[in-house]
């Protein structure tokens, strides 16, 4: 984990409530109002910041390098920042709409057993099933 995103945590009693305002808040990716223009345009300039920045220190390049070679090749690479500047709104939606929301994914949480108990944690916690987790407590 890199100093610039730490370690987040939480009680085991709060980690129900924890788990529904993270779901709660994916459901709201593509809301036409989640991000402003301004934002997307920080973001860019950050991602791309920050990718000149890790070719300045030669150990942080060669991961940077070996992680593009490995996972879509070097000339996609040489042309991240060019399509990365041209990203939109409808990208985006794009992205969301076709490989997050309303797709099948994995939910964890590490945590002891004693810790596990106390959060009363279910499978269907984990993975966003409200429906699932709204007719349980009703008794449907």
């Amino acid at each position: 984990m890199s100093a610039r995103s730490p370690r987040r945590s939480t009680t085991p009693d709060k980690t129900k409530a924890l788990t529904r305002a993270i779901y709660n808040e994916i459901a709201h990716f593509n809301d036409p109002d989640y991000f402003t223009d301004e934002q997307l345009e920080s973001a860019k300039a950050l991602l791309e910041a920050e990718d000149l920045y890790s070719r300045e220190k030669v150990d942080d390049y060669t991961h940077t390098i070996g992680f593009w070679w490995a996972s879509t090749g070097l000339d996609y690479y040489r042309g991240y920042l060019g399509r990365l500047r041209a990203t939109s709104r409808a990208d985006i939606s794009r992205y969301l709409t076709g490989y997050v929301l309303g797709k099948p994914h994995v939910g964890l949480a590490l945590m002891n057993d004693d810790a596990a108990k106390v959060s009363g944690l279910t499978t269907d916690d984990l993975i966003g099933n409200e429906k699932q987790n709204a007719n349980a407590s009703t008794g449907k």
